[in-house]
């Protein structure tokens, strides 16, 4: 039989045979035994220390104190006595000492069984150490992460009581130590809603065997603030597997929760006032619809505007028109009812949604409400401001069916407001009864064509009178209309102008014209330069100037690339607010033409004070300039006088040859101050799509 490790033993000897005696007994066992042998003291302490031997033997002239002495060098180590007879020993010194089995010389046979009983006794010795040191440490381990783990740990009982807690538990459960919560359950620390939840979780986890992870909880607690916590709940398993109770380790994320929070608030809320922004309030106009159908209860849509207040932006700075704002935006709130949603569309914009009125009249109280309370100064940054407000109003459903619809025609209510007092408010309805039957057809398909992208740009090309290369091309709306087919714009316009919708369409048409241009940039028609017309509305609101600067920033063109023609008639009708908001687009370096120029009354020094760019006379003229040697002189003088002021002059109109031919041929015969910079019309070319646009302009150059 193979033989397994060797065993060492070390036999404190009575005489000189006793250590052969000892290995010939123990010869032939399956363990190895290597029998070392001492008789003095002195060789004991220098042969014995802890780990040496297996086990040692001790002859009977070395009791009593053998165990001591070998107990002080080796404790752990197994102790035999070899003895002539039991008569030799003291029972009660047998009984205290740490002697593993005792031998009879005479019997030395049992040596054999005493010596391996020995050695299980040091492995049986052995493995209760390492257990005790094992156990130590995972209590050691333990006790450092209940006392230093950032966590909420526990450990409970099948009845979901406590048997022990983490410091982290500890404080949140305002206790002075870990140990008094032994024996108590979450009634004693929880309300009773959030105490059955955590009893229900941990019965099904003592019923399943299964854990819950990842779970998100309210901690509420009487008398402490409410906490947000991740939880694990696992059960709770004995050495047999047999679940006897349960634990958990929460981590508290409030702070996470409160981010989440925070963002979720910024996603939907205006940063400036906290009101809802456009997102949030085209969400509750929905729910306020809804309602309204459930009901039958009207509801109103109030666009607020606050008038005049880019002034107060530019002269006192953007830090005080915020103040304004926030003043302005807690003043309109306080008006509303709780049920009521006020929301911050941008700029000096308010929205507010009145829900579940008694009747179509109550949205006018509201706002007599508002403008009463705007009649008192706001102070911001050590200012006292006087500001109004223009307010228009729409209700559903007796104006329109959509939430789109709603808030256009609160616009165009509002417009019309700001289009002739510029202040107070005015219900959509009474607006839209000041035309025929016809025009409000018109306007409702007007608005319907906004949404739903019904416009398209054509553009109209302007030829350098000398080179017949285009660098400038006139910007036209079509209307796709889905009955009529496309329609000039004279064919809506003036219904456009009267309403107030030519604001957002002009809007629209500036932005979609924009980002065509930028289209033509990139692919290297940069020297082809756009111009639209000016609405004489745009002379009657703030801020027409600063929308422009906005989508020229938003698009990427170049304000040198951009012209407004404004006719001669428009602006003499309000010559202040024209002079002013072309000064204002000059200033960010937008050209301004004078349209249809010869049938206003425009005065030379009129023409000195604006910032003109060019002038484009009027078809009339050229239309009679065959055959009529008068229209041939004040053509002629109208060039004349424009070139002595710096202006370039662009002729409209021109369909026929002869016609082009006459205007050519005017610089080239007399002084080159007579010349015309620029020819427009049929002749020149027609409206056109953008893609034939391109097309006509890269074969020019």
């Amino acid at each position: 039989m193979a033989k397994t490790h060797a065993a060492r033993i070390l036999y404190l000897v009575g005489g000189p045979g006793d250590a052969d005696a000892a290995r010939r007994e123990l010869a032939g066992l399956e363990v190895d035994f290597v029998v070392e042998a001492v008789s003095s003291e002195a060789e004991l302490r220098e042969a014995l220390n802890p780990g040496a031997y297996d086990a040692v033997l001790a002859a009977s002239r070395w009791w009593p104190g053998a165990a001591a002495k070998v107990g002080s060098l080796d404790p752990g180590v197994p102790l035999v006595l070899v003895v002539d007879s039991f008569d030799e020993l003291d029972e009660r010194e047998l009984v205290a000492s740490a002697v593993t089995d005792i031998v009879v010389r005479d019997r030395l046979k049992r040596l054999r069984f005493s010596i391996l009983r020995a050695l299980h006794v040091r492995d049986a010795r052995a493995l209760h150490s390492r257990a005790e040191a094992e156990l130590a440490l995972e209590r050691t381990l333990l006790t450092a992460l209940l006392d230093n783990s950032p966590d909420q740990i526990y450990f409970k009982d099948r009845q979901s009581r406590f048997l022990r807690i983490s410091n982290v538990q500890a404080r949140r459960f305002r206790l002075s130590n870990r140990a008094e919560a032994v024996g108590k359950t979450d009634s004693d620390f929880f309300t009773e809603d959030h105490a059955r939840e955590a009893f229900e979780d941990e019965q099904w986890i003592l019923n399943s065997g299964a854990s819950i992870l990842g779970k998100e909880e309210r901690e509420t607690s009487a008398g402490r603030p409410d906490s947000w916590v991740l939880t694990d709940k696992m059960p709770l398993v004995d050495e047999r597997g047999a679940v006897i109770g349960t634990f958990g380790v929460s981590r508290d994320i409030s702070e996470i929760k409160q981010a989440e929070e925070r963002l979720k608030f910024m996603a939907t809320h205006d940063p400036l006032t906290n009101l809802p922004n456009r997102f949030l309030m085209a969400d509750r106009l929905r729910m306020g619809m809804a309602l309204s159908q459930r009901t039958g209860s009207p509801l109103a849509v109030m666009l607020i505007d606050l008038d005049s207040f880019k002034t107060v932006n530019d002269t006192l700075g953007h830090e005080v028109g915020d103040l304004l704002l926030r003043s302005f935006a807690d003043r309109v709130l306080k008006c509303l009812r709780s049920n009521d949603t006020l929301a911050r569309m941008g700029g000096d914009e308010f929205v507010a949604i009145l829900s579940e009125m008694k009747s179509v009249e109550d949205p006018g109280v509201v706002a007599e409400r508002i403008l009463a309370a705007l009649e008192e100064p706001h102070h911001a940054g050590g200012h006292e401001l006087f500001v109004s407000s223009s307010i228009g109003i729409s209700v559903y459903p007796q104006d329109c069916d959509s939430a789109e619809t709603l808030l256009q025609n609160a616009d165009v209510a509002m417009y019309a407001i700001k289009s002739t007092v510029k202040k107070g408010y005015r219900y959509y309805h009474q607006e839209r009864t000041k035309g025929s039957a016809g025009d409000v057809v018109t306007e409702q398909n007007l608005m319907k064509a906004l949404t739903e992208r019904q416009f398209e740009l054509y553009y109209q090309p302007i030829r350098d009178a000398d080179s017949n290369g285009i660098t400038l091309a006139e910007v036209l709306l079509r209307w796709n209309h889905p009955e009529k087919g496309l329609l000039e714009a004279s064919a809506f316009f003036p219904v456009a102008e009267k309403s107030g919708l030519i604001i957002p369409m002009s809007e629209w048409v500036l932005r979609r014209a924009c980002e065509k241009k930028r289209e033509w940039s990139d692919r290297g028609l940069v020297d082809l330069a756009i111009a639209l017309n000016i609405s004489p509305k745009h002379f009657q609101i703030d801020g027409f100037a600063a929308l422009v600067g906005r989508i020229l920033a938003d698009t990427g063109v170049k304000p040198s690339e951009l012209f407004f023609e404004i006719t001669e008639s428009s602006a003499m009708k309000n010559l202040d607010k024209a002079r002013t908001t072309m000064l204002q687009l000059s200033e960010l370096g937008v050209r301004i033409i004078i349209d249809d120029f010869g049938t206003g009354y425009a005065s030379l020094r009129w023409l000195k004070t604006m910032p003109t760019y060019a002038i484009k006379i009027d078809r009339f003229f050229v239309h009679h300039i065959l055959g009529d040697p008068n229209n041939v002189a004040i053509l002629r003088a109208i060039i004349s006088m424009a070139h002595s002021l710096g202006l370039k002059v662009i002729v409209g109109g021109v369909e026929t040859e002869e016609q082009a031919s006459m205007l050519r041929s005017l610089g080239r015969r007399e002084a080159p101050s007579l010349r015309c910079d620029c020819l427009q019309g049929y002749f020149v070319g027609r409206p056109a799509p953008a893609t034939e646009l391109a097309a006509l302009v890269a074969g020019s150059t």
